[in-house]
């Protein structure tokens, strides 16, 4: 039977966040998967869901889906879970934030999982 397991600590991407920024990158190496949760009361405000490779030097848009609706996106702007289910190949993923006439803040944060039998 299948385990899911937490690596590491919930840790904080977007703390709060009202503008655009990078935010803060989360090391995902042993990860199977990643899980962000997504918060507060915004409007305008956008997550665009980010994975690198090469330990942040290059970032790439990947998608993540809400687990509401389970419909992979590469944004998320709504509060919730979003879900990154395959997350091996890659270093590092990051909520960097874009912003169209916001209006409140959201915090992003994330944590990664590993599926042991």
């Amino acid at each position: 039977m299948a385990v899911l397991s937490r690596i590491g600590a919930l840790t904080t991407l977007q703390n709060a966040q009202a503008g655009a920024a990078n935010g803060t990158a989360l090391n995902v190496t042993e990860a199977m998967n990643v899980v962000f949760e997504v918060s507060g009361t915004f409007t305008g405000i956008t997550a665009n869901w980010e994975g690198s490779v090469d330990g942040g030097t290059t970032w790439w848009s990947i998608q993540a889906m809400p687990l509401a609706t389970r419909t992979f996106a590469a944004t998320g702007t709504t509060t919730g879970l979003y879900l990154l289910p395959d997350a091996q190949a890659l270093t590092t993923v990051r909520a960097r934030t874009t912003v169209s006439s916001p209006t409140g803040s959201m915090t992003v944060r994330a944590l990664g999982g590993l599926v042991r039998s």
